[in-house]
């Protein structure tokens, strides 16, 4: 598990959090968080530590332990799995 800085804009305030990831693969991910969002939300989803960031729309969002259980596909670019499995191996991730 990570944590990703979400945030969602809506036509009078923007609202920012930090998610823990449960599950990720290169088309989104699920995180419990706190923010607020209904089903075909866009969000905004930063991840540093894997230089990826993106646009994701709200698939699921429902109640869980911790906050909201929210399920993201992300709409352009995909997530660089070969730098988690790069790190998750020991070695580093060189891109060409």
């Amino acid at each position: 598990m990570s944590r990703s800085p979400l945030s969602r804009r809506t036509d009078s305030h923007q609202t920012k959090e930090t998610a823990v990831t449960n599950n990720i693969s290169a088309k989104g991910l699920s995180a419990i968080c706190k923010l607020s969002a209904e089903i075909g939300d866009r969000v905004k989803l930063a991840c540093k530590e894997y230089d990826f960031y993106a646009i994701a729309i709200v698939r699921n969002c429902k109640p869980a332990d911790n906050g909201n259980s929210i399920h993201l596909e992300f709409l352009e670019n995909g997530f660089p799995m070969e730098k988690l499995y790069a790190e998750r191996r020991g070695g580093s991730y060189a891109s060409t």
